[in-house]
């Protein structure tokens, strides 16, 4: 959901909340962007377009979670230090 500068929450496709699916199971998979990894091509970095960074055709590395820890704080790192010291994934 997003929420509204009045604090009034839609769904992501603009929809009130009362058409939302109700039980987690009958969603759609989804997935986003951890930052992991990107492979592109060059000229898109000199493309003078909004977006040419991701080009015209983006494909998906699907990463299994426990690889897949995503660290923007401190405490993210120490939660990833965690699982490689008990889950000896190094």
């Amino acid at each position: 959901m997003t929420m509204e500068a009045n604090g009034k929450l839609t769904l992501f496709n603009g929809k009130p909340v009362k058409k939302r699916i109700m039980r987690r199971q009958d969603l759609p998979e989804t997935y986003y962007s951890n930052g992991l990894i990107y492979l592109y091509k060059t000229d898109n970095l000199f493309r003078n377009e909004e977006n040419a960074f991701f080009g015209d055709d983006v494909r998906a590395l699907v990463i299994n979670a426990k690889y897949g820890v995503d660290v923007d704080t401190p405490d993210d790192w120490e939660m990833a230090e965690w699982l490689v010291s008990k889950k000896n994934l190094l």
